[in-house]
């Protein structure tokens, strides 16, 4: 069983997917479990934005974007903390690239997490879980 996470009684999740499908089962998803409440975007552009006013405490990136890939988005967030001295958000990759070839990259890239697509409902709840700090056992 996955710990709750204490730190974060509200997680704010941004998730950045471009395809409408996705994006709906996605926020229907993560908005069922205990007080996570899921901000979608659907493009890079929307995603830097949307992270400069917000704060959130998980990024769910698919790495195919129209305007710009999630490893380009998540390099300008990585750039934008340590600029702004803000803390750093963990950010799960979500793509189609199954190899362990581009999971190494995509963690050398500055995600934290890597899910393949299509996952399994469950597979992205924990993934979550497990970029948000936990309850002591």
């Amino acid at each position: 069983m996955t710990a709750e996470p204490r730190d974060c009684p509200h997680p704010q999740i941004l998730v950045v997917e471009d395809d409408p499908a996705t994006q709906a089962l996605l926020k229907v998803v993560l908005g069922k479990e205990d007080h996570w409440q899921p901000t979608t975007v659907g493009d890079g552009g929307s995603a830097i934005e949307a992270w400069i006013r917000g704060d959130f405490d998980v990024i769910l990136m698919d790495v195919r974007l129209p305007d710009m890939d999630g490893i380009e988005v998540t390099g300008r967030i990585r750039e934008m903390e340590r600029l702004l001295g803000r803390k750093r958000t963990p950010i799960i990759a979500f793509s189609a690239l199954p190899s362990q070839e581009k999971r190494q990259k995509f963690l050398a890239s500055g995600f934290n997490d890597f899910i393949t697509k299509p996952a399994k409902m469950r597979e992205v709840i924990d993934s979550v879980y497990r970029q948000l700090p936990e309850a002591p056992a």
